[in-house]
């Protein structure tokens, strides 16, 4: 039987104790508190005698009108299972194999990734983005930021579809329609060369079977941009650079087309890096992060020793700041540029 008290303010409280749940609320009056605990009592003792097939066959409004989902659960009964124990049956004969080849239609067809949750089965139900987020998280090579925005191209993509329903027709329409843009194929390919590690995470990870991106091929247009200077061209953009305000751009330019290093690495050159008796520097702070030793002809070496300074100071430095990178006004820029070319000049 339910307590109703009187309080001090003048409401009344009613006291619900059966079948082990405890339930309490407060009303302006008597009636209206002993009409609640009737209630609560009565769908107690009318929950507790339903059947499973009863229990299945309950709509949601009536299950509201009997306390709630809540109230089932109290009084331990698991309304989700009961309605799903035929398919629950199925899901639990499944191997560890069959569960992680089902597709996305076919896990919805069997109760959706909720069910599968609930009897505590592993499927590949992964949206890209949770792909990429845990990838990213993964990342422990150089270049995070631009490494992050190429991840973050593909989500605004691909985010919300679910890995393995992906496939190579969706990759390569999307490649399609960025080459009718006018991206250019390098610029793709190095977007697709994310994806593609994307990917192969994924499948490092069992959440796909394959990586589907490698199928997907771009014309690179790299050969029709990229060609080697010419003798005459090597000698007429040396020439211009000794023309340069700036007295290093000569020796710059000279250490790019003899030892074809990056930009950055020559950039970032410092005196103290330069071994004058071997010739050489260890590049340390490389693109891929692993270490390489640079070389320089005879020809750069020389023109080294006609700046060399004593310190850690930059090669390429400021004249107004030392710590910082000189900046050729772009006015002084020579006339023509450097084309992939790792032949010293004669």
């Amino acid at each position: 039987m339910a307590h109703i008290r009187s309080l001090k303010n003048g409401s009344f409280r009613a006291d619900v104790r059966m079948k082990g749940i405890l339930k309490n609320k407060t009303f302006l009056s008597k009636e209206l508190a002993v009409a609640w605990a009737n209630t609560v009592e009565s769908n107690i003792k009318a929950i507790s005698k339903l059947s499973d097939q009863e229990l299945t066959a309950l709509p949601p409004e009536a299950i509201d009108n009997m306390g709630g989902e809540e109230l089932f659960k109290q009084l331990g009964i698991d309304l989700f299972s009961i309605r799903n124990a035929v398919k629950l049956e199925l899901i639990n004969e499944l191997s560890k194999k069959e569960l992680l080849q089902l597709t996305p239609q076919q896990i919805e067809s069997m109760g959706g990734v909720d069910l599968f949750n609930e009897a505590g089965k592993r499927i590949r139900y992964k949206s890209f983005r949770e792909v990429c987020t845990e990838y990213l998280k993964k990342w422990t090579k150089k270049d995070y930021q631009n490494q992050m925005l190429r991840v973050n191209y593909w989500c605004n993509a691909f985010g919300n579809r679910i890995i393995t329903d992906l496939d190579i027709f969706d990759i390569r329409e999307h490649v399609d329609s960025m080459l009718d843009e006018g991206q250019r194929p390098t610029t793709i390919n190095r977007k697709k060369a994310v994806l593609s590690s994307v990917f192969k995470f994924a499948l490092s990870r069992g959440y796909i079977d394959e990586n589907i991106v490698q199928g997907v091929v771009i014309d690179d247009d790299t050969r029709r941009r990229d060609r080697v200077l010419s003798k005459d061209e090597r000698a007429r953009l040396l020439d211009a650079c000794q023309q340069s305000s700036w007295d290093r751009l000569h020796l710059m330019v000279l250490t790019a087309m003899s030892t074809g290093a990056r930009k950055s690495e020559i950039e970032n050159l410092r005196w103290s890096d330069i071994n004058f008796k071997d010739g050489c520097t260890v590049l340390k702070d490389t693109k891929n992060g692993i270490s390489r030793t640079l070389y320089f002809p005879p020809v750069v070496l020389s023109e080294f020793k006609r700046f060399q300074e004593i310190g850690n100071g930059l090669i390429f430095a400021s004249d107004i700041k030392h710590d910082q990178l000189h900046i050729l006004p772009h006015h002084e820029h020579p006339p023509c540029v450097i084309v992939n070319t790792h032949t010293a000049p004669s």
